[in-house]
Formats: C-alpha cells, sequence, structure tokens
C-alpha cells in the first residue's frame, strides 16, 4: 500500500487551516458506522492514533513529502464514480455541488473539500464526504433530507485539493466530526470502535418490499413469486422485516406441521437477529419491562420465557415461527437485513425442519420456499 501511494504521489491537503483541532468525542458512543464506500483506506491517510488525537497534534505524515499536517479523516482508494453511501442514517446538513472535476477544477473548491456532504446523526455525531462527483450529490440528495444507512448519496471522483497522477487521485475522504466540529476517530479511539462491525463492512442498501400477493394465491405461486423478488435484488440490498414476515407466512402456508427443536429454533433465529444486527436498524435493547399488554418488548419477553421452559430437545412450531417474525416486525418496522444473511440464515431454518422430519413433501422447501 506504501509502494503504491508513493507511486501515485497523491496529496490531499483538506480545509485543514479552517477546522478545529483534532479531540475525541467528550463521551462513549455506540458503534453505528458502516463503510461509506467499497475501496481501501490509503494507510498514510488514516485516523488511526487516539493519542495523536486526543493532543490535537497532526494525525499524520505524508510519506512522499515528509510534511506533517492534521488530516482528520480516511481517504478510500476507489476509482471515479464509485457510489458513496451513507454511514449511518440521518438528516443531511449540507450537501455541496457544482464544483468541476479533473484537471479543470479549482482545489481551493469547497474550502478544499470539493463537493461535499455533511450528515447529522441522531447520537450527535456528523460525519463527512469529501470530492464528489459533479452533479452527483444533487443526484441523489438535498439539504434536510432523512437518508438510511447504506443509502447512496453520491459517487467518488477527485473535485477539490487533490492531485496526483494525470489529474486523478481519485478517492473518497471521509470522517467523523462532534456537534462541536472536533474530530472523533471512528476506528479507535477514546469513543470506542465506532463502526458495526470490525473490520468494518458496508450497510445493506434500503429495498421497498412489493405487495404481498393475493390471499387466493396458489402458495407455491406466492413462493415463487417470492424468490423471483429477492433474487431480482443485488447481494448488498437488504430485504425488510415485513419480508421475514412473508417467509415466515410462506412456512406455514406450505406446511403448518413444520417444526424445529428448540436448540435448532435459537441457533436460527439468533443467525436471522445477527443478519438484522448488521443491518443497521436494530433497536438496544429494553431497560424495563413493561405491562405485557401494552408492551411488545414483554410479549418478547413472554415468547422465550416460554421457549425456555421446555427442553433443548422439544419441538418449535411454525406458528412459533411465525410469532418471532412478528415480534420482529413490530418491535421495529424499519428492521432489514441484507439479502447474503437472509439467504444464509433462513437455510440454517430450513435445514432444522429438515432434521425435524416435518418439511413439505414434493418438492423441496429448501429450494423453493426458504432455500
Amino acid at each position: 500500500m506504501r509502494v503504491r501511494i508513493r507511486a501515485l504521489a497523491i496529496v490531499v491537503l483538506v480545509a485543514a487551516s479552517v477546522l478545529p483541532s483534532s479531540t475525541p468525542a467528550a463521551a462513549a458512543t455506540a458503534p453505528f458506522l458502516s463503510l461509506p464506500v467499497a475501496g481501501d483506506p490509503f494507510i498514510p491517510f488514516y485516523v488511526y492514533d487516539p493519542w495523536t488525537v486526543r493532543m490535537g497534534l497532526p494525525t499524520y505524515s505524508n510519506i512522499t513529502l515528509g510534511v506533517p499536517y492534521d488530516h482528520s479523516g480516511t481517504d478510500y482508494s476507489v476509482p471515479q464514480g464509485t457510489p458513496i453511501y451513507a454511514a449511518a442514517g440521518g438528516t443531511i446538513q449540507s450537501a455541496q455541488d457544482g464544483f468541476a472535476d479533473g484537471c479543470n477544477k479549482t482545489l481551493s473548491d469547497g474550502g478544499g473539500a470539493g463537493n461535499n456532504i455533511w450528515i447529522r446523526h441522531p447520537n450527535g455525531l456528523i460525519t463527512a464526504y469529501y470530492h464528489l462527483q459533479p452533479g452527483s450529490v444533487t443526484q441523489f440528495v438535498r439539504q434536510n433530507q432523512v437518508v438510511q444507512a447504506g443509502q447512496q448519496i453520491a459517487r467518488s471522483s477527485n473535485t477539490g485539493n487533490t492531485f496526483g497522477g494525470p489529474c486523478g487521485g481519485f478517492h473518497l475522504h471521509f470522517e467523523v466530526r462532534e456537534a462541536s466540529f472536533r474530530v472523533v476517530n471512528p476506528y479507535n479511539t477514546d469513543t470506542g470502535y465506532l463502526f458495526l462491525s470490525n473490520p468494518p463492512a458496508k450497510a445493506c442498501a434500503p429495498t421497498v418490499s412489493t405487495a404481498t400477493p393475493a390471499p387466493t394465491t396458489n402458495i407455491e405461486q406466492r413462493i415463487a413469486d417470492f424468490w423471483k423478488r429477492v433474487d431480482a435484488l443485488q447481494p448488498g440490498d437488504c430485504v425488510s422485516a415485513a419480508d421475514l414476515g412473508q417467509w415466515a407466512l410462506n412456512v406455514i402456508g406450505r406446511n403448518p406441521r413444520a417444526r424445529t427443536t428448540v436448540a435448532d429454533f435459537r441457533a436460527s433465529t439468533a443467525a436471522m437477529q445477527g443478519g438484522l444486527d448488521r443491518g443497521g436498524l436494530a433497536l438496544p435493547a429494553p431497560t424495563a419491562a413493561p405491562a405485557p399488554t401494552t408492551n411488545v418488548e414483554q410479549r418478547i419477553a413472554d415468547f422465550w420465557k416460554r421457549i425456555d421452559a421446555v427442553q433443548a430437545s422439544d419441538y418449535v412450531s411454525a406458528a412459533d415461527l411465525g410469532q418471532w417474525a412478528l415480534n420482529v416486525i413490530e418491535r421495529n418496522p424499519r428492521a432489514q437485513l441484507a439479502v447474503t444473511d437472509f439467504r444464509a440464515s433462513t437455510a440454517v431454518m430450513q435445514g432444522a425442519m429438515d432434521r425435524a422430519g416435518l418439511s413439505a413433501a414434493g418438492r423441496s422447501v429448501a429450494t423453493a420456499a426458504l432455500r
């Protein structure tokens, strides 16, 4: 990586003179970030040292020129036009577009950031995205728009104060700041690791589910239509909580006597929950157990209390699977998970039902309904 960067001689001097010194966030923040772009970080241009951030010292020394400066973010090496995604859900605080690209750009454009986007997140932190392709910001977002994690917000380029190669230097500059605009190190600081996974992974893109087929439709056709729609998605796209519910209804509709052992049920629902967590919209655990007649948290607790009361080798029914899915939907209707996670976790569940010996006859459920 160092050799590659040295060969490119890419220098990024982004508005350091007009921004406050780098300091850590005042309080610990729960992980909430996903990767904003499918690219590799430039090792010399990477926020990683908590001591220098805390002391307000320059976070890097440029390895080509040997010049220290406060870079304040991470540069991700990507080709021109690469999709840029919101690293977390929030509101577009500013969206600047219209600066020229390539050799015709003015290096002071956008204070050196070129076309750029700032997103304010519910936890008070702000993420910034620099050097975006002309026209791509206004194509995807506007000021005060609410965006979700994984939603495309622009495309990459090299507008603003970047250079390298024959007017190249294409990359994304990504940074995290407090509300006061002081730099936060999202990788390893006093605030803790702020990415949802280690190493960081891109959030799945939000998708909109199609309408549920009419009840009179043959169950086999409903199952085929469901998977046809899922097959049309990209691996990085998301399926929704409603899709999870529809999948469970397909299981019940095809074979109401389907079942799985308690142990397998726990393992397979844990796999599904892991996918939901990676989707970036999981809710925090409740702090109290409210009244059972009014609160989904108590209903969830009652559900698992009932499961806990039986032996690991006892059986859980298809109706219980449906109830679990309804609990997920009711607790967070915006829950989502990547298509790849959905496929993997439903396959685990199907394997559990197959082991229980009550999978539907005829065409394999594993290849038709649940995969």
